[in-house]
């Protein structure tokens, strides 16, 4: 045997022994089926609300006056669909739900001798603590995992619990109110840590609440252990925000007065830079859709606004920036009228769907909500909620025909919402036999064999027939159909 061969079965031997005692690679995200576009029964041409809004009866007819608009801004919150942030509800001891809060926290450090305040800015420690526990205690209570495919060790929520700062809580915890500086993310826990429900499905972030646009009121209740976040409500959720993304101690009456100006710039464009000098492209904020902002001053070239901002005496005031006469904004709210809904929603076609608002896009209910924000309407936040809108509305139940809902969509003259467990839809018309619906989805069900389906991702806003998911186990877009609301008060 030469001295060649013998060195290579010794290698062939070890490498061979190496394999074997390697461990095996951990298996990576599996493979996605992506939707191509345009989808079924769509062509390239339906992408243009210019194809839609031609064959409406009266283009230029209000869906909702500016008087309905104020009635049904008042309904939402009169119902509950919305959360008046200096509202009694959200402090008064009439509303708790037990008489001895310390029996929920014993270990809270309540100085059960002193008195019971019970007063406006005062939250009582049972509620704040329910807040606070909520929904962290229904994410920890399964197994949950990791961006890179990992299991979430049970140390690392005993670090979040940790900074959730449940030791701070007191029998009367004094609220102080804020205003946003930008756009910004609410969170279940005060982390950025990306927590998921399933393995590898990164795109939907259970710890996300949704998120919040710049120049919102928000009462804060409670700061985590690190001093990084703060626990805050808004109009229309509750949950964690970064400190640096707000601004605090707020007196409520410099807070209204910020935001009830003289005069409104509103953001129409998915999202507007305004810069700090005119002329520059130094960018002090980017405003997203819906925003609504203090006019201050116009010019040939530039409109002058006001960012909240401290003054030296530590009261709620202005910083000046500039936005150009050329952005997508619009002076004072737009007017809701069936035209300019088409334009609202074309204006983010094919934008990048985001489970809760992440990474400055949107899910289906926050498209609606900046829409209809350009126009001055206050939605709800999720799509159920959303539904409950106004007063006209048809219903479906699982034993509805597919000619019934056809029947009440060919009623519709105008733009109404479609909804089903989970999500929302604008719906923009009808041809042919076929009936159209502009929404932000992120994946739909296709039949792989009479008892499995496939899941197609499409992942942002799209127009799409009714007939999506047609032979799958949950059936087509239409057969889920559950509510069609008009949007009347």
């Amino acid at each position: 045997m030469t001295r060649n061969l013998i060195i290579f079965i010794c290698l062939a031997t070890l490498t061979g022994c190496a394999s074997v005692s390697l461990p095996p690679p951990p298996p990576g995200p599996p493979a996605k089926s992506y939707a191509s576009l345009p989808l079924i029964n769509c062509r390239n041409v339906m992408d243009d609300e210019n194809y839609w809004i031609p064959k409406l009866g009266n283009r230029d007819k209000f869906l909702l006056t500016y008087p309905e608009i104020e009635q049904l801004n008042s309904s939402n919150y009169a119902r509950g669909l919305l959360t008046d942030v200096f509202s009694n509800k959200l402090w008064d001891y009439k509303y708790a739900e037990v008489d001895r809060p310390e029996e929920v926290n014993p270990d809270s450090g309540w100085d059960q001798s002193a008195a019971k305040v019970y007063s406006p800015g005062v939250l009582g420690g049972y509620t704040l603590y329910t807040y606070l526990k909520a929904e962290t205690e229904r994410i920890k209570r399964v197994q949950r995992w990791k961006s890179d495919g990992r299991p979430v060790p049970r140390g690392v929520f005993k670090q979040l619990d940790a900074n959730l700062n449940l030791g701070g809580i007191r029998e009367n915890n004094h609220l102080s109110y804020g205003i946003t500086r930008r756009r910004t993310d609410v969170r279940y826990y005060p982390t950025d840590m990306i927590i998921t429900s399933k393995r590898w499905n990164v795109d939907f972030d259970i710890v996300q609440v949704s998120s919040i646009r710049a120049m919102q009121t928000v009462a804060v209740l409670h700061a985590s252990l690190d001093e990084k976040w703060v626990f805050a409500v808004t109009s229309y959720c509750r949950g964690w925000i970064k400190c640096r993304d707000l601004i605090t101690g707020c007196d409520p009456r410099d807070l209204k007065r910020f935001l009830q100006p003289e005069r409104r710039l509103v953001v129409t464009g998915h999202v507007v830079a305004a810069v700090w000098e005119p002329g520059t492209t130094r960018t002090a904020e980017r405003l997203f859709m819906g925003t609504a902002c203090p006019l201050l001053k116009k010019t040939e070239y530039y409109y002058q606004i006001g960012l909240p901002a401290k003054t030296r005496n530590g009261r709620l005031g202005y910083q000046r920036v500039f936005i150009s006469r050329h952005a997508e904004v619009h002076e004072g709210y737009l007017p809701c009228r069936v035209r300019n809904i088409y334009q609202q929603g074309f204006k983010l076609l094919h934008t990048p769907y985001s489970w809760g608002g992440k990474e400055e896009q949107r899910d289906c209910s926050q498209l609606v909500m900046d829409l209809f924000a350009t126009m001055g309407l206050a939605m709800p936040r999720n799509s159920s909620a959303q539904a409950l809108v106004g007063k006209v509305r048809y219903t479906f139940g699982r034993k509805d025909s597919v000619r019934r809902r056809r029947n009440k969509l060919d009623s519709l003259k105008y733009p109404a919402l479609l909804q089903f467990p989970g999500h929302v839809m604008i719906y923009i018309g009808r041809v042919g036999a076929h009936y159209y619906a502009l929404h932000d989805i992120w994946s739909y069900r296709e039949s792989a064999s009479p008892e499995k389906d496939k899941k197609v991702i499409i992942g942002k806003v799209v127009v799409s027939d009714l007939s999506l998911g047609q032979g799958s186990t949950k059936g087509s877009l239409l057969e889920r159909l559950t509510n069609i609301n008009l949007l009347k008060p």
